[in-house]
């Protein structure tokens, strides 16, 4: 009985080993129906879905802010969905850009500036936002915020400049 067995399974080793002459074998993770060439086509977050992520997270973390504006990034640069331009209540000196995962994760720049009721926030594409405001002399500038990451480390890169009128 035991060399039965023992033949079965050589003979069915060897005809998985070698496999049928002229043939090719070919292994499929997914049927053929679900694979494409083409990525999915993600939809950019709403500003709303935006605010909500933003809320939930400054919930979480419990303090005071007012939120300025906001702005899908519809490029999905570096995993982010979305970018707040806000300032904290006790500092109306600094404003800041938190850029939002879709998990609500953010990681924030601030800057010194004081921007305007009504101020809004533009997405250039490629990680990076930007936002008018006036300084001490009442001439008006453009800010421009631009994240970047690598790995698990987070860079932001700041620059003003003349508003062009």
């Amino acid at each position: 009985m035991k060399g039965w067995k023992m033949a079965l399974l050589a003979a069915v080793l060897m005809v998985v080993l070698c496999g049928c002459p002229g043939q090719t074998t070919a292994v499929s993770r997914a049927p053929a129906f679900e694979m494409s060439q083409q990525e999915p086509v993600l939809e950019p977050y709403t500003e709303e879905e935006i605010l909500a992520l933003f809320e939930r997270a400054r919930g979480r973390q419990k303090w005071a802010v007012t939120v300025i504006d906001c702005v899908p990034i519809d490029d999905f640069a570096y995993g982010r969905v979305g970018a707040v331009l806000f300032s904290e209540e006790n500092n109306a000196k600094t404003v800041y850009v938190a850029f939002l995962n879709s998990e609500g994760i953010f990681q924030r720049c601030g800057v010194e500036h004081r921007v305007e009721d009504g101020t809004s926030l533009t997405y250039l594409g490629d990680g990076e936002v930007s936002f008018p405001f006036r300084d001490i002399n009442g001439t008006t500038y453009r800010c421009s915020i631009r994240f970047s990451r690598e790995g698990s480390d987070f860079y932001f890169v700041h620059g003003d400049a003349p508003a062009e009128e």
